[in-house]
C-alpha cells in the first residue's frame, strides 16, 4: 500500500514485500538475496566471502537459495532447530531494544492522544525508523 510509504525520505532505503498470506516463501528468499543482501554486502567483502547466519527456514534453506549463495561467494551457517532463542546473535544486542524502543514509540502515541489514536499500518516506518536507527547504532552492533 503505498500510504505505508509517506513517511520515506529519500535518503532512506527501506525494502517492503507482502504476500496474500503473509508468510514468507522461498522466492521471496532468493528474491531478498538478490536485491538486498548481496548488493548491499559485497562492497563490504574486501577477501570476497560473506557471512550469512540463517535458521533452518525453507525460504533460505532450499537448493536455489544454496546455489546461489555460492555463485555469490556467500557462506552459510545454518543454526540449529530450536536454538536461535540461544545461538543469534542480533536478538540480544539489536532485535531486543528494537523491540523495546518500537513499543515505546507506540506507548507515546497513544498516550499523547489519550488513547483517542490507535496504532495503523500507515504510522508503521514513522515509528519503526527511529526505533531501528537506536537499536541498531553502532555502538549496539559492535557489542
Amino acid at each position: 500500500m503505498d500510504i505505508w510509504l509517506n513517511d520515506l525520505q529519500e535518503e532512506d532505503i527501506a525494502y517492503f514485500a507482502s504476500l496474500e498470506k503473509g508468510w514468507s516463501s522461498d522466492a521471496y528468499g532468493l528474491t531478498w538475496l538478490n536485491q538486498v543482501f548481496d548488493p548491499h554486502m559485497k562492497a563490504k567483502a574486501d577477501w570476497g566471502r560473506r557471512l550469512l547466519i540463517v535458521d533452518g527456514h525453507s525460504s533460505h534453506i532450499n537448493m536455489a537459495f544454496l546455489d546461489w549463495c555460492n555463485r555469490l561467494k556467500i557462506l552459510i551457517l545454518i543454526l540449529p532447530p530450536h536454538s536461535t532463542h540461544l545461538l543469534q546473535p542480533l536478538d540480544c544486542g539489536n532485535f531486543l531494544p528494537l523491540a523495546i524502543y518500537y513499543g515505546q514509540g507506540i506507548n507515546g502515541i497513544l498516550l499523547d492522544s489519550d488513547g483517542k489514536i490507535s496504532m495503523t499500518k500507515r504510522m508503521f516506518f514513522g515509528v519503526f525508523k527511529p526505533a531501528f536507527e537506536k537499536a541498531f547504532s553502532k555502538e549496539n552492533i559492535q557489542s
